[in-house]
């Protein structure tokens, strides 16, 4: 079944905001590292958390502020602490 055509304008908009998302992450897998772009993409939470309190008013938890805070610490620390090299198989 097909969805209204009045929806037709979001799920193009979403379509190209996830291709675009994908191209994003694809590039910067290729030009830092895997692990970092899997924290950086964590990063994603915090973000929409903090647009729906600025746009919609929703008041977060303690334990979300609390996630939040570590999940930046953890990507800062991921940008500060140096890279242990590999280990010889």
């Amino acid at each position: 079944m097909w969805p209204p055509a009045e929806l037709a304008g979001p799920l193009v908009l979403s379509m190209f905001m996830e291709s675009v998302y994908n191209l994003a992450l694809f590039l910067g897998i290729v030009f830092t590292s895997p692990l970092f772009m899997s924290i950086g993409a964590m990063a994603a939470v915090p973000a929409a958390v903090i647009v729906d309190w600025m746009l919609f008013g929703y008041v977060p938890s303690g334990l979300a502020w609390g996630g939040m805070a570590l999940i930046a610490v953890g990507y800062f620390l991921l940008n500060v602490l140096p890279v242990p090299p590999p280990r010889p198989r």
